[in-house]
């Protein structure tokens, strides 16, 4: 089952002479290689008893059918632990529509802003470059969260874009 790069005999001698002396993590820094590449080889040779780092066909269907419904420690004791990358891929793999409690835009109003703060990460305000950037939806309508529909701007060029600022500043010329 060859994968990537090839491994030359040296490596290999060197993979049999460090793997219980050191971590998996050193040695694939010793030899440039990732430590997936090193798992992999350690597993494929024999060298090791440990699990292989990849699933099998039924693990993978197991995941795809139970993710959802089943909590990590449940997932865990039928496939083993899961490491951090295995979490987000399979998080990923089940986002949005691909979700079975997805519900679209049948959401508030709420929602759809809470998705946008999730779905694009801060940047800087596009108008003043202030670091503090707020996802404004320029149609105003916070569940239409198509990036063609997302500006970032700064909450005080945010409130200008959206007639707040002129609104609150008129408020306060009534109080006084």
């Amino acid at each position: 089952m060859a994968r990537g790069k090839i491994w030359t005999e040296r490596e290999y001698e060197i993979l049999k002479k460090c793997i219980h002396k050191k971590k998996e993590k050193e040695i694939a820094e010793i030899l440039n290689r990732s430590l997936k590449a090193i798992q992999l080889k350690v597993f494929e040779s024999g060298l090791s008893d440990k699990k292989s780092p990849l699933w099998s066909k039924n693990e993978i269907e197991f995941l795809q059918a139970n993710y959802c419904k089943l909590r990590h420690k449940e997932i865990a004791k039928e496939l083993g632990p899961l490491d951090d990358t295995a979490r987000k891929n399979i998080s990923l793999s089940k986002q949005k529509e691909k979700h079975p409690n997805w519900k679209g835009d049948n959401t508030s109003k709420e929602n759809g802003r809470t998705r946008a703060n999730r779905w694009f990460k801060q940047k800087p305000c596009i108008l003043c470059k202030n670091k503090k950037g707020e996802r404004h939806h320029i149609d105003g309508n916070p569940l239409n969260n198509n990036l063609n529909n997302i500006k970032f701007l700064c909450r005080r060029c945010h409130m200008i874009e959206d007639g707040r600022l002129k609104k609150l500043s008129n408020l306060n010329k009534k109080i006084k």
